[in-house]
């Protein structure tokens, strides 16, 4: 049926409001699938970034792990993607509400078939939906490839429970080359009068690695060192004279802390577990 053709004025309002509903649908349709996509994408990727990064962030051996960073950077690229999908999704719905303005005028002027009207309604959508859709994938791709690879990549390189026994092993060796590590530093010998050297060993079972807590005090500063006992090397450092509220020096692994609380939430990290 065309336009042209003579119909009663009720029946040419009635196809008028239809056009018009069908008008808003599309647009809230467009809208309300664009935006429930980009919220879905952005939650996922951007969720597993922030929760990866706190999780590297309190765990060394994930920070050293190369699995992480690949993971970190595909949960990025999804973030990415979803802003790319955000664009062309924008500008699609765009394009199609003008075209569908444009060729609604034009029906009324008699210029367009009622079937064609609808038809190149449909075929510009679907031609224009391409690009999002691969924006879209390539999102939800970065997703699920980050979140196999760091699950997996946990499982295979978690550590194996330890028995009662072996547990005290490993903390006993550790004890033993943490006092080997103190006396060749020198021990509490090196103390000056009036100050207090101690240290103690901590064997964490999570990274399998050797800690030692040294500290010294006296009346005028307290001072703590942690020490990788496996790598011979001193990885965290506490300054903080009495007379000043906050520590002169106070970081672990290039992490800065400013105050004794803060420290101690860091080296929890390598003393527990």
């Amino acid at each position: 049926m065309k336009i042209l053709d003579p119909m009663p004025a009720d029946v040419r309002l009635e196809i008028k409001t239809n056009i018009q509903n069908h008008t808003e649908v599309l647009r809230e349709l467009l809208s309300a699938s664009a935006a429930m996509a980009r919220k879905y994408l952005i939650l996922v990727n951007a969720g597993a970034a922030v929760a990866l990064m706190a999780f590297m962030e309190n765990n060394q051996l994930v920070r050293s792990a190369s699995a992480a960073w690949v993971s970190l950077g595909l949960f990025a690229g999804g973030v990415m993607a979803c802003g790319i999908l955000s664009a062309f999704d924008y500008h699609n719905q765009l394009d199609a509400f003008q075209v569908w303005l444009r060729d609604s005028n034009m029906f009324f002027r008699n210029e367009l078939d009622l079937d064609d009207l609808y038809g190149t309604l449909n075929t510009h959508v679907q031609r224009k939906a391409t690009w999002p859709i691969i924006a879209g994938y390539a999102a939800l791709l970065c997703f699920m490839a980050g979140a196999s690879l760091s699950v997996g990549a946990f499982f295979l390189h978690r550590p194996a429970e330890l028995s009662a026994e072996q547990l005290f092993a490993e903390e006993t060796t550790c004890g033993t080359s943490a006092r080997d590590w103190f006396t060749k530093l020198g021990g509490d010998h090196r103390a000056a009068a009036g100050d207090v050297r101690e240290m103690e060993s901590h064997y964490n079972r999570q990274l399998n690695r050797c800690f030692a807590v040294l500290s010294e005090t006296n009346p005028e500063f307290v001072s703590f060192q942690l020490v990788d006992v496996n790598q011979n090397e001193p990885i965290g450092f506490y300054v903080q004279t009495l007379r000043d509220k906050q520590p002169s020096k106070c970081e672990i692994e290039h992490r800065q802390c400013h105050s004794g609380k803060e420290w101690s939430s860091l080296i929890a990290t390598y003393t527990k577990g």
